[in-house]
């Protein structure tokens, strides 16, 4: 989908795979995604865009998703989901007090994600 009146999604994945098959389900749903693999590419594929969603990985090669977070809610308010493979209660607390509005433990379903997707777009 590439028509601005779909939700644009950023989504920030590292595992190349993983970001392929999250990429196409929401294009599926009719959403607009756009996909990064690091921090710098976030940076990069975020800057002047119009973005209404970010579903981030927390654990990238070149930083984390907390603090890729704070960087691009510094200038808008975006909403975002986490997705880890870390998924102990303290691990969801510590997303969720950075401000992210759900946390996703890997492997997770893709009705989960739909869900969360579509909860933090409402």
């Amino acid at each position: 989908m590439a028509s601005t009146d779909h939700p644009r999604i950023l989504l920030v994945e590292d595992h190349h795979d993983t970001a392929f098959v999250v990429r196409l389900v929401l294009e599926q749903q009719g959403y607009e995604v756009v996909c990064a693999h690091s921090c710098g590419d976030a940076h990069a594929s975020a800057e002047g865009a119009r973005l209404d969603l970010l579903i981030c990985d927390i654990g990238l090669p070149d930083g984390n998703g907390v603090d890729l977070l704070q960087a691009l809610t510094l200038e808008r308010s975006l909403p975002a989901i986490a997705v880890s493979g870390y998924g102990t209660p303290d691990d969801i607390r510590r997303s969720l007090d950075a401000g992210f509005v759900a946390h996703l433990t890997k492997p997770f379903g893709m009705r989960s994600l739909i869900e969360a997707v579509e909860r933090a777009l409402a």
